[in-house]
Protein backbone atom coordinates (compact mmCIF):
# COMPACT_ATOMS: atom_id res chain seq x y z
CA UNK A 1 0.00 0.00 0.00
CA UNK A 2 1.17 3.33 -0.92
CA UNK A 3 0.29 6.92 0.96
CA UNK A 4 0.36 10.46 -0.67
CA UNK A 5 -0.82 13.09 -0.21
CA UNK A 6 -2.83 15.87 -1.79
CA UNK A 7 -3.08 19.45 -3.64
CA UNK A 8 -6.36 19.59 -2.90
CA UNK A 9 -7.45 21.05 0.18
CA UNK A 10 -10.54 19.12 0.65
CA UNK A 11 -8.10 15.63 0.65
CA UNK A 12 -6.09 14.64 3.51
CA UNK A 13 -4.41 11.36 1.98
CA UNK A 14 -5.07 9.21 -0.82
CA UNK A 15 -4.21 5.48 0.03
CA UNK A 16 -4.00 2.86 -2.94
CA UNK A 17 -2.95 -0.61 -3.89
CA UNK A 18 -2.62 -2.75 -6.86
CA UNK A 19 -1.67 -6.89 -6.15
CA UNK A 20 -1.49 -8.92 -9.31
CA UNK A 21 -3.08 -12.14 -9.35
CA UNK A 22 -0.68 -14.91 -8.71
CA UNK A 23 -2.53 -16.77 -11.79
CA UNK A 24 -1.95 -14.03 -14.74
CA UNK A 25 1.20 -12.75 -16.47
CA UNK A 26 0.85 -9.59 -15.61
CA UNK A 27 -1.64 -6.96 -13.50
CA UNK A 28 -4.58 -6.00 -16.20
CA UNK A 29 -6.21 -3.59 -13.75
CA UNK A 30 -4.51 0.10 -13.62
CA UNK A 31 -4.64 2.59 -10.88
CA UNK A 32 -5.66 6.61 -12.28
CA UNK A 33 -3.72 9.24 -10.04
CA UNK A 34 -4.51 12.52 -11.33
CA UNK A 35 -4.21 15.14 -8.23
CA UNK A 36 -3.57 17.62 -10.75
CA UNK A 37 -7.41 17.50 -11.78
CA UNK A 38 -8.18 15.97 -8.45
CA UNK A 39 -9.28 12.63 -10.74
CA UNK A 40 -8.70 9.39 -9.31
CA UNK A 41 -10.15 6.08 -10.20
CA UNK A 42 -9.56 2.11 -10.93
CA UNK A 43 -9.29 0.44 -14.33
CA UNK A 44 -9.96 -3.52 -14.65
CA UNK A 45 -9.48 -4.40 -17.79
CA UNK A 46 -11.38 -8.06 -19.11
CA UNK A 47 -9.05 -10.81 -19.45
CA UNK A 48 -8.73 -11.37 -23.55
CA UNK A 49 -9.90 -14.60 -24.88
CA UNK A 50 -8.02 -13.87 -27.87
CA UNK A 51 -4.17 -14.22 -28.36
CA UNK A 52 -3.54 -10.49 -29.43
CA UNK A 53 -0.03 -9.28 -28.21
CA UNK A 54 1.24 -5.61 -28.56
CA UNK A 55 4.56 -5.13 -29.48
CA UNK A 56 5.84 -4.93 -25.96
CA UNK A 57 3.98 -8.37 -24.95
CA UNK A 58 1.12 -6.64 -22.89
CA UNK A 59 -2.64 -7.85 -23.92
CA UNK A 60 -5.41 -6.05 -24.25
CA UNK A 61 -6.87 -6.13 -21.09
CA UNK A 62 -3.47 -4.68 -19.95
CA UNK A 63 -3.84 -2.17 -22.86
CA UNK A 64 -7.30 -1.47 -22.18
CA UNK A 65 -7.39 -0.48 -19.10
CA UNK A 66 -4.26 1.06 -19.92
CA UNK A 67 -5.34 3.76 -22.33
CA UNK A 68 -8.03 5.28 -19.66
CA UNK A 69 -5.21 5.67 -17.14
CA UNK A 70 -2.80 7.47 -19.69
CA UNK A 71 -5.39 9.53 -21.18
CA UNK A 72 -7.11 10.57 -18.29
CA UNK A 73 -3.79 11.28 -16.57
CA UNK A 74 -2.39 13.31 -18.83
CA UNK A 75 -5.24 16.11 -18.38
CA UNK A 76 -5.21 19.88 -16.21
CA UNK A 77 -8.91 20.24 -16.16
CA UNK A 78 -11.81 18.22 -16.79
CA UNK A 79 -15.59 19.57 -17.24
CA UNK A 80 -17.92 16.49 -16.95
CA UNK A 81 -15.96 13.34 -16.21
CA UNK A 82 -18.18 10.76 -17.55
CA UNK A 83 -18.20 12.67 -20.77
CA UNK A 84 -14.25 12.80 -20.61
CA UNK A 85 -14.30 8.98 -20.18
CA UNK A 86 -17.04 8.23 -22.82
CA UNK A 87 -14.68 10.41 -24.77
CA UNK A 88 -11.60 8.02 -24.55
CA UNK A 89 -13.74 5.40 -25.11
CA UNK A 90 -14.14 6.80 -28.44
CA UNK A 91 -10.14 7.27 -28.75
CA UNK A 92 -10.00 3.29 -27.72
CA UNK A 93 -12.08 2.27 -30.84
CA UNK A 94 -10.02 4.19 -33.04
CA UNK A 95 -6.54 2.68 -31.29
CA UNK A 96 -8.35 -0.92 -32.12
CA UNK A 97 -8.43 0.21 -35.30
CA UNK A 98 -4.88 1.30 -36.06
CA UNK A 99 -3.74 -2.47 -34.76
CA UNK A 100 -6.03 -3.84 -37.02
CA UNK A 101 -8.73 -5.06 -34.95
CA UNK A 102 -11.85 -6.58 -36.11
CA UNK A 103 -14.37 -3.83 -34.31
CA UNK A 104 -17.22 -6.04 -35.41
CA UNK A 105 -16.09 -8.71 -33.41
CA UNK A 106 -17.20 -8.21 -29.52
CA UNK A 107 -15.00 -11.06 -28.44
CA UNK A 108 -12.21 -9.18 -29.50
CA UNK A 109 -12.61 -5.62 -28.32
CA UNK A 110 -10.32 -4.53 -26.03
CA UNK A 111 -12.60 -4.06 -22.95
CA UNK A 112 -12.05 -2.42 -19.63
CA UNK A 113 -14.22 -1.29 -16.50
CA UNK A 114 -13.36 1.90 -14.97
CA UNK A 115 -15.13 3.50 -12.15
CA UNK A 116 -13.64 6.87 -11.47
CA UNK A 117 -14.23 10.55 -9.42
CA UNK A 118 -13.51 13.98 -9.49
CA UNK A 119 -13.78 16.51 -6.41
CA UNK A 120 -14.89 19.94 -8.02
CA UNK A 121 -15.42 22.46 -5.03
CA UNK A 122 -17.84 21.04 -2.60
CA UNK A 123 -18.81 18.15 -4.96
CA UNK A 124 -17.84 14.74 -5.53
CA UNK A 125 -18.41 13.98 -9.80
CA UNK A 126 -18.37 9.99 -10.27
CA UNK A 127 -18.87 7.88 -13.20
CA UNK A 128 -18.38 4.10 -13.82
CA UNK A 129 -18.99 1.20 -16.39
CA UNK A 130 -18.49 -2.43 -15.18
CA UNK A 131 -18.32 -3.99 -12.03
CA UNK A 132 -15.74 -1.73 -10.79
CA UNK A 133 -17.61 0.02 -7.80
CA UNK A 134 -17.34 2.99 -5.24
CA UNK A 135 -18.41 3.79 -2.16
CA UNK A 136 -18.82 6.90 0.29
CA UNK A 137 -18.67 7.01 3.86
CA UNK A 138 -19.87 10.14 6.14
CA UNK A 139 -18.47 11.74 9.47
CA UNK A 140 -21.63 10.13 11.00
CA UNK A 141 -21.45 6.68 10.27
CA UNK A 142 -23.15 6.53 6.71
CA UNK A 143 -22.10 4.01 3.98
CA UNK A 144 -23.36 4.78 0.83
CA UNK A 145 -22.50 2.48 -2.29
CA UNK A 146 -22.47 5.00 -5.71
CA UNK A 147 -22.44 2.42 -8.39
CA UNK A 148 -24.32 -0.84 -9.13
CA UNK A 149 -22.50 -3.93 -10.39
CA UNK A 150 -23.58 -4.58 -13.84
CA UNK A 151 -21.69 -7.79 -14.35
CA UNK A 152 -23.00 -9.50 -11.75
CA UNK A 153 -25.33 -12.35 -12.45
CA UNK A 154 -24.11 -11.89 -16.17
CA UNK A 155 -24.01 -15.63 -16.30
CA UNK A 156 -27.08 -16.46 -15.23
CA UNK A 157 -28.78 -13.76 -17.54
CA UNK A 158 -26.77 -15.00 -20.29
CA UNK A 159 -28.58 -18.48 -20.21
CA UNK A 160 -31.60 -17.44 -19.99
CA UNK A 161 -30.55 -15.32 -23.17
CA UNK A 162 -30.14 -18.11 -24.84
CA UNK A 163 -33.41 -20.32 -23.56
CA UNK A 164 -35.10 -17.41 -25.34
CA UNK A 165 -33.21 -17.32 -28.59
CA UNK A 166 -33.12 -21.66 -28.48
CA UNK A 167 -37.40 -21.21 -28.51
CA UNK A 168 -36.68 -18.69 -31.83
CA UNK A 169 -34.12 -20.41 -33.45
CA UNK A 170 -34.43 -24.46 -33.61
CA UNK A 171 -30.29 -24.01 -34.93
CA UNK A 172 -29.34 -22.33 -31.98
CA UNK A 173 -26.66 -24.39 -30.16
CA UNK A 174 -27.57 -26.59 -27.03
CA UNK A 175 -26.38 -25.13 -23.80
CA UNK A 176 -23.64 -27.75 -23.60
CA UNK A 177 -21.97 -25.78 -26.30
CA UNK A 178 -21.78 -23.44 -23.79
CA UNK A 179 -20.28 -25.03 -21.01
CA UNK A 180 -16.60 -25.02 -22.75
CA UNK A 181 -14.80 -21.68 -21.36
CA UNK A 182 -13.98 -19.89 -24.46
CA UNK A 183 -17.64 -20.31 -25.95
CA UNK A 184 -19.50 -19.17 -22.55
CA UNK A 185 -17.41 -15.53 -22.48
CA UNK A 186 -17.66 -15.30 -25.93
CA UNK A 187 -21.46 -15.01 -25.31
CA UNK A 188 -20.70 -12.98 -22.68
CA UNK A 189 -19.11 -10.22 -24.92
CA UNK A 190 -22.10 -10.69 -27.45
CA UNK A 191 -23.92 -8.52 -24.28
CA UNK A 192 -21.73 -6.13 -23.89
CA UNK A 193 -23.46 -2.56 -23.19
CA UNK A 194 -26.98 -4.10 -24.57
CA UNK A 195 -30.32 -4.42 -22.56
CA UNK A 196 -30.10 -6.98 -20.02
CA UNK A 197 -26.45 -7.40 -20.56
CA UNK A 198 -23.43 -5.42 -18.62
CA UNK A 199 -21.72 -2.41 -19.27
CA UNK A 200 -18.13 -2.04 -20.23
CA UNK A 201 -15.66 0.69 -22.10
CA UNK A 202 -14.31 -1.25 -25.16
CA UNK A 203 -14.91 1.54 -27.69
CA UNK A 204 -18.40 0.87 -28.52
CA UNK A 205 -20.76 3.82 -29.35
CA UNK A 206 -23.35 2.24 -27.24
CA UNK A 207 -21.45 2.73 -23.65
CA UNK A 208 -23.26 5.98 -23.56
CA UNK A 209 -26.53 4.64 -22.68
CA UNK A 210 -25.02 2.22 -20.17
CA UNK A 211 -22.45 4.67 -17.98
CA UNK A 212 -23.41 5.82 -14.65
CA UNK A 213 -22.87 9.28 -13.05
CA UNK A 214 -23.48 11.15 -10.67
CA UNK A 215 -22.69 13.99 -7.79
CA UNK A 216 -22.47 13.90 -4.15
CA UNK A 217 -21.94 16.76 -1.67
CA UNK A 218 -18.25 16.31 0.06
CA UNK A 219 -19.33 18.48 3.33
CA UNK A 220 -19.51 15.71 5.68
CA UNK A 221 -17.78 12.98 3.51
CA UNK A 222 -14.81 10.90 5.57
CA UNK A 223 -13.75 8.75 2.95
CA UNK A 224 -14.42 7.21 -0.63
CA UNK A 225 -13.28 3.88 -1.57
CA UNK A 226 -12.71 2.92 -5.28
CA UNK A 227 -11.89 -0.91 -5.76
CA UNK A 228 -11.71 -3.59 -8.60
CA UNK A 229 -14.06 -6.95 -8.10
CA UNK A 230 -11.07 -8.75 -7.28
CA UNK A 231 -11.64 -7.03 -4.20
CA UNK A 232 -14.88 -8.52 -3.08
CA UNK A 233 -17.23 -11.52 -5.25
CA UNK A 234 -20.81 -11.55 -5.09
CA UNK A 235 -21.35 -13.00 -1.70
CA UNK A 236 -19.89 -9.96 -0.39
CA UNK A 237 -21.98 -7.01 1.51
CA UNK A 238 -19.58 -4.10 -0.20
CA UNK A 239 -20.46 -1.56 3.00
CA UNK A 240 -18.76 -4.48 5.35
CA UNK A 241 -15.89 -4.60 2.71
CA UNK A 242 -15.39 -0.50 3.40
CA UNK A 243 -16.08 -1.78 7.61
CA UNK A 244 -13.26 -3.90 6.93
CA UNK A 245 -10.97 -2.04 4.99
CA UNK A 246 -11.87 0.81 7.12
CA UNK A 247 -10.57 -0.99 10.32
CA UNK A 248 -7.20 -2.74 9.22
CA UNK A 249 -6.22 -0.71 6.60
CA UNK A 250 -5.72 -1.63 2.60
CA UNK A 251 -2.76 -3.70 3.24
CA UNK A 252 -4.18 -6.05 5.52
CA UNK A 253 -7.39 -6.57 3.83
CA UNK A 254 -5.66 -7.68 0.66
CA UNK A 255 -3.32 -10.07 2.36
CA UNK A 256 -6.27 -11.53 4.04
CA UNK A 257 -7.92 -12.01 1.40
CA UNK A 258 -5.50 -13.38 -0.25
CA UNK A 259 -4.68 -16.09 2.83
CA UNK A 260 -8.57 -16.98 2.42
CA UNK A 261 -8.27 -17.45 -1.22
CA UNK A 262 -5.23 -19.92 -1.12
CA UNK A 263 -6.58 -22.05 1.82
CA UNK A 264 -10.00 -22.19 0.29
CA UNK A 265 -8.94 -23.09 -3.69
CA UNK A 266 -10.27 -19.60 -5.04
CA UNK A 267 -9.09 -18.32 -7.98
CA UNK A 268 -7.48 -14.90 -6.98
CA UNK A 269 -8.33 -11.75 -9.23
CA UNK A 270 -5.70 -8.75 -9.59
CA UNK A 271 -6.82 -6.64 -6.62
CA UNK A 272 -6.78 -2.76 -6.89
CA UNK A 273 -8.13 -0.20 -4.70
CA UNK A 274 -7.79 3.62 -3.92
CA UNK A 275 -8.95 4.82 -0.59
CA UNK A 276 -9.43 8.84 -0.38
CA UNK A 277 -9.79 10.52 2.98
CA UNK A 278 -11.24 13.47 3.65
Amino acid sequence: MNTVFSNNPRLKKIQYIKEKSPAKAECEDALLLNDNASIFGVMDGSTPIDHYKDKNGHNSAYLAANFFKQHLESLDQVDYLHHQILKVNKLLQNEMEKNLIDTRNKAELWSTCISAIQIKKNTLVYASLGDTMILTSNKYGKVNVLTVNTVKNISARAKLSREIKRDHDCGFPDETYFQKEQNKITYHRQMANTPNGYSIANGMEEAQLYIQHGMVNIENLKHVLLMSDGMFNDKNNLKDVYSVVNKIGLNNYVKKLLTYEKENDISADDKTAILLTF
